[in-house]
């Protein structure tokens, strides 16, 4: 029982510090803008509201190009303002893609996409939860630039739920 232990000990170590390499992923950079609506958490009368958002950020990509499901992991910065307010967040989403229309792929795609993640760092301290849902379209520009755009439906909710709608659009440099 003790060679056992100490085999997966060394196993475990030998993977931590000799991890292997990154065969397939990439980075990226994107705007999103839109908006979302509904009750306003924040006011004790409870009032309805429209906020405008404005987001840049950057992406992980993980997954190969030639992968039908990849994941993907996004921080932003979120500009939240409306006639009378305004609020800055950070933003942490994690999320998929799915390839849709394989036959069709290169060098454009389709796909489906769901993030869900925290709002966090915000000045006003009012952190909240996002999750969005849409379909996005790509155009590889060679081998190692990647034009994307995504619609999608987002969901926020503190204390009560918002919904609205984002347009993406950004660059992705894939390693594979």
């Amino acid at each position: 029982m003790i060679v056992r232990s100490n085999t997966f000990a060394l196993v475990l170590l030998m993977t931590v510090l000799f991890p292997a390499p990154a065969l397939a992923g990439g980075l990226g950079v994107f705007d999103m803008t839109g908006f979302h609506a509904g009750v306003d958490p924040a006011s004790e009368e409870g009032a309805n509201g429209t906020w405008l958002d404005q987001c840049g950020g950057i992406e992980l990509l993980i997954g190969g190009k030639a992968t039908r499901l990849s994941g993907r992991i996004r921080m932003l910065y979120n500009y939240v303002y409306s006639k009378n307010t305004s609020d800055h967040f950070g933003v942490a989403l994690l999320g998929m893609e799915i390839q849709l229309l394989r036959n069709l792929q290169r060098p454009a795609g389709v796909h489906i996409h769901l993030d869900a993640g925290p709002g966090f760092i915000a000045l006003q301290h009012e952190e909240f939860g996002m999750a969005d849902l849409g379909l996005g379209i790509h155009r590889e520009l060679g081998k190692h630039i990647t034009l994307f755009a995504e619609v999608s439906g987002q969901l926020r909710f503190r204390r009560k739920v918002w919904g609205g709608a984002v347009v993406t659009a950004g660059v992705r440099f894939p390693i594979d």
